[in-house]
């Protein structure tokens, strides 16, 4: 899509702007390369696809700035289409365990663009796991809660564009790279003591994503495989998968809930959207 053609060309307008190519080795490889070659206090993660508010940026920044123990934040997103029409909105939540919550996939609201951090952060707990071929951003996530105090922004300041092609809507290849991530939680001998009390529950919450997936995916037999899993091992899940069917209804009612303000910046967004 000439992509590499348009960046160099700002990049002549702009020096503070630096293309960096590569083979395509995956988005881990990706990210992992841009952020070695970040020379700032801060790295801040933006998806090809995803788009943030003009002053996303700002307001992180002027939070994490204005404490000492702030090294990294994150904030809610809107789910958009490929036309940026808000789908329906994810906020973040204050988390009292951000380890657990993240493991059991709460307060998820598509975490890499919303996510700001300190550089030398990626130093301390490593980048991003080149040999997961999905859900690497689960992985430097539960690693980074156990290191990072995260500042969380309840607003969305991210969009998240849905589309067809999501790598994430390919459901069935999170089972192997999931049930990897979950051994080295339960075999880190770092892990916090009362994860192993929840280990039901959270193998539970893995299965139960699962069977959203499938189920979002019109693939009943597998939703019903993974949903019957998910309940056999912890049978609080039984709520979750019952309730599978009214929650794309309860996400779209939640886009009656943009700000007039984000509604302004979305629709000058979508004008340059549309242009390109």
């Amino acid at each position: 899509d000439d992509t590499i053609t348009v960046a160099e060309s700002i990049s002549v307008r702009e020096p503070r702007v630096r293309v960096i190519s590569q083979p395509n080795a995956g988005a881990s490889a990706a990210r992992n390369t841009g952020i070695r070659a970040a020379a700032g206090k801060y790295v801040a993660l933006l998806d090809a696809d995803d788009l943030w508010l003009p002053h996303k940026l700002e307001t992180q920044l002027a939070i994490l700035n204005a404490g000492r123990d702030g090294n990294a934040g994150w904030c809610g997103v809107y789910y958009v289409d490929n036309d940026l029409n808000v789908l329906n909105i994810r906020p973040c939540f204050d988390s009292k365990d951000i380890f657990l919550d993240i493991l059991r996939f709460r307060n998820q609201s598509q975490w890499m663009s919303t996510l700001i951090l300190e550089r030398k952060v990626f130093d301390e707990v490593g980048f991003f796991d080149t040999d997961l071929a999905m859900i690497e951003d689960w992985e430097f996530m539960l690693r980074i809660s156990k290191h990072c105090d995260l500042k969380n922004i309840e607003a969305p300041l991210t969009l998240y564009r849905e589309y067809p092609g999501n790598r994430s809507k390919d459901w069935g290849e999170h089972i192997k790279p999931g049930l990897t991530i979950l051994d080295r939680v339960f075999n880190d001998p770092t892990r916090p003591a009362h994860i192993d009390q929840q280990r039901a529950s959270i193998y539970s919450a893995f299965y139960a994503m699962l069977s959203g997936g499938a189920y979002a995916s019109r693939d009943l037999i597998a939703a019903l495989k993974w949903g019957v899993k998910a309940i056999l091992t912890h049978p609080g899940a039984l709520a979750y998968i019952v309730a599978l069917p009214f929650r794309r209804f309860k996400r779209n009612s939640s886009r009656r809930d943009v700000t007039p303000e984000h509604q302004i910046m979305i629709d000058k967004m979508k004008v340059k959207n549309s242009d390109v």
